[in-house]
């Protein structure tokens, strides 16, 4: 089985490409959705996380706007974020990696935004970046969490620029925003990642 690893920007298109692969036949792994589920249900992630950000915490629970807020504008506070999360989140990762296996899917696709950083991306058969305009990108990111402009440029901000993903990903899909044309790369890719 081939373990494919998604990454790019915040806004740039990564969920979507996840479900074009996960419609070719890959188990799709969101590690967003995976970290925000802990962030329920995963008490020791959530200790390290009051630990850490006690400001973030409002009447006993996570506030992740604040911690967002805490975060995305102060690259040390990402960082402590980053190295808090990252092991725990892929441990459970690569249990769904390990499932996905037992049940004789052909690849796996972890989508992460965070691939390389955490050292994930090492562990991959292939690496696919999705680039798009930093415009485009804002716009998203503002509908998709309903945040501000100013938010949204922060986050964006905090991330590595576009020569990051081109020096580090094997397969780069540009997403101009018109979908036939991003379904029809990221074919392309999955199918060459799995001869």
């Amino acid at each position: 089985m081939k373990v494919i690893g998604l990454t790019g920007g915040s806004g740039a298109g990564k969920s979507t490409v996840l479900r074009v692969f996960e419609g070719l036949g890959a188990y799709a792994i969101d590690a967003d959705a995976l970290y925000n589920s802990m962030l329920r249900e995963h008490w020791p992630l959530m200790d390290r996380l009051r630990t850490l950000f006690p400001r973030a915490f409002l009447g006993g629970q996570l506030d992740k706007r604040a911690l967002g807020t805490i975060v995305f504008g102060d690259r040390e506070e990402l960082a402590r974020l980053n190295a808090a999360t990252h092991p725990l989140v892929l441990a459970e990762a690569d249990k769904l990696i390990a499932f996905a296996g037992e049940r004789g899917h052909l690849a796996a696709v972890v989508d992460a935004i965070a691939l390389f950083e955490s050292g994930f991306g090492a562990r991959c058969d292939a690496t696919v970046g999705v680039l798009a305009p930093t415009a485009d990108r804002v716009a998203r990111v503002m509908a998709r969490d309903n945040i501000t402009r100013e938010q949204a440029e922060a986050r964006i901000g905090a991330q590595p620029g576009e020569g990051y993903y081109r020096e580090r990903c094997g397969y780069i899909i540009e997403n101009t925003g018109d979908f036939t044309t991003l379904e029809r790369a990221a074919a392309v890719i999955y199918n060459a990642i799995l001869l």
